[in-house]
């Protein structure tokens, strides 16, 4: 029950450091509360009970750990940051890092970092894509077998990783992009708007021609209404035609 709780809930919600801290204050305030519920005197009991949830209340207000450190991965670079040292310690070894994003996840703790002015995508710590070393890798994925095919006209990749390669693939005259991500599946399609620009756009986000009008005429009907209320979603939002759950949107 615990592993399912901890990878399922507390690590995407709150990450490892925030779902460590939550068990260690719960499993005080449990002990100050067995202790309260225990046999012996009220003075005996209470004191400990006391320095349990003082303790508890002390590791909520921890801070968060250095987010460099936790994304370098010494048990994969050591040979390149002992060379790189010259005795120094971790910490001032990545302290020139630049921490873009970082997030723990079901499956792994994703970070980019920038780092002399290149940028890198680690998972778990480990380098899995940058601007620098396998960027032909990443971009020849995409270019080599379209190059080949006399009409590509759909694109599948498995893994958006950095997204260098969807982005060489969307280079070609082809007319969809589909990738499979362990996470979120993303169906890209080669869009034209009014100014004859073309782009590319998730096709989650596309509606039909006479649901794009419909969804126009309620503008214009409703454009001399004042609004009731102003809010923001934290979610995405879909909003019907009618109201009806399977009705379009």
């Amino acid at each position: 029950m615990g592993v399912l709780l901890g990878g399922l809930v507390l690590v995407p919600r709150w990450g490892i450091h925030g779902s460590l801290k939550i068990a260690v204050a719960a499993t005080l305030m449990l002990c100050g509360a067995l202790l309260v519920a225990g046999p012996g005197s009220i003075m005996r009991r209470s004191l400990p009970a006391a320095a349990a949830l003082a303790l508890a209340l002390f590791v909520t207000f921890l801070p968060d750990w250095d987010r460099r450190l936790m994304s370098s991965a010494p048990a994969v670079y050591a040979p390149s940051y002992l060379r790189a040292g010259a005795g120094r310690p971790l910490r001032e070894i990545v302290r020139d890092q630049e921490i873009l994003f970082y997030r723990d996840g079901r499956s792994g703790t994703v970070a980019v970092t920038r780092e002399r002015g290149q940028v890198f995508l680690r998972i778990n710590g480990k380098i899995d894509a940058g601007t620098v070393v396998d960027m032909p890798t990443q971009i020849m994925a995409a270019h080599l077998p379209l190059l080949a095919h006399p009409a590509p006209r759909a694109v599948f990749i498995l893994g958006m990783g950095s997204g260098m390669t969807a982005g060489a693939a969307a280079r070609h005259p082809d007319e969809r992009v589909d990738v499979l991500e362990r996470t979120k599946n993303g169906r890209f399609v080669r869009v034209r708007d009014a100014r004859n620009e073309e782009g590319w756009m998730e096709q989650r986000y596309l509606v039909a021609q006479d649901v794009f009008i419909a969804f126009q005429k309620i503008a214009r009907e409703n454009a001399s209404v004042p609004p009731q209320a102003v809010a923001a979603t934290r979610a995405e939002l879909n909003m019907h035609l009618q109201p009806a759950r399977d009705s379009d949107h």
